[in-house]
């Protein structure tokens, strides 16, 4: 009898978590998809309708020991912009031959955390990132293009540049 009553109660526990779950898991998305439309913060006065405006620029520099790269990106718009990253990864760069075969990536060996996060960019206001390419081997022509590895606002730049 007693094997009975305890049968009797993990199915009925069973049962109630089972309605529990059902319950709490079909009010989740409702409460997820709440949380995914993005605030926009407003200026003064300001439509929220407005087009984000972001843009980039890379610059190279070539030296003896290696190349630096500086990414700028601005946010051109009359409003604050949140920026979301998948990661903790911000940015990458990647170095074309001629051929138009990768031969370097700055995050290639690289960990990044993988956590989500935003960034705030207020208007007009710009993010500089900086890499270093350590004793580039490959000689001639090259493109690097850079992007920033935002979900929302993904934006990218080139430019050309030569190695000796």
């Amino acid at each position: 009898m007693n094997a009975r009553v305890i049968q009797f109660a993990l199915v009925a526990a069973a049962v109630l978590s089972a309605g529990f779950a059902r319950t709490h898991l079909t009010a989740a998305p409702s409460l997820a998809a709440r949380a995914a439309v993005p605030r926009l913060a407003t200026g003064r006065g300001r439509a929220a309708s407005e087009p984000v405006k972001m843009s980039s620029s890379l610059d190279v520099a070539v030296a003896n020991d290696g190349v630096q790269f500086t990414v700028t990106v601005t946010n051109d718009g009359p409003r604050r912009v949140e920026l979301t990253f998948p990661s903790g990864q911000t940015h990458d760069i990647v170095v074309y031959d001629a051929a138009g075969s990768e031969v370097w990536r700055w995050s290639a060996g690289q960990m990044f955390t993988q956590a989500l996060q935003n960034k705030s960019l207020d208007a007009h206001e710009a993010m500089h990132y900086t890499m270093r390419w350590r004793h580039p081997v490959p000689h001639g022509s090259l493109l690097a293009v850079a992007s920033l590895t935002s979900t929302n606002y993904p934006v990218e730049s080139r430019a050309q540049f030569a190695l000796p």
